[in-house]
């Protein structure tokens, strides 16, 4: 169920790290990986592309997805990422 004013992220990037296929002790499967994006711009005076800002984020998938993540991704690989956010503490 989805919420009026639930905030959702989406993220452009690459796996910067091994995807780790866990289960819970219930039994539930899910996948743990980081993604890092990094801005590029054109700097004009150089006439050349430059690395900006870098982010990084944890994403955890469960269940149906973290089986077909574990399958089917690697570190290096690019991705998008669109999810909830799930914010540990509230701002």
């Amino acid at each position: 169920m989805r919420s009026v004013f639930e905030t959702t992220v989406t993220v452009v990037g690459n796996v910067a790290t091994d995807v780790v296929l866990r289960q819970t002790q219930e039994g539930s499967h899910f996948v743990g990986f980081g993604v890092i994006s990094v801005e590029r711009r054109f700097d004009a005076k150089a006439g050349d592309w430059s690395e900006g800002n870098k982010l990084f984020v944890w994403v955890t998938g469960w269940r149906r997805l973290a089986d077909g993540a574990v399958a089917s991704l690697k570190k290096g690989d690019p991705v998008v990422v669109n999810s909830r956010a799930n914010i540990a503490r509230p701002c």
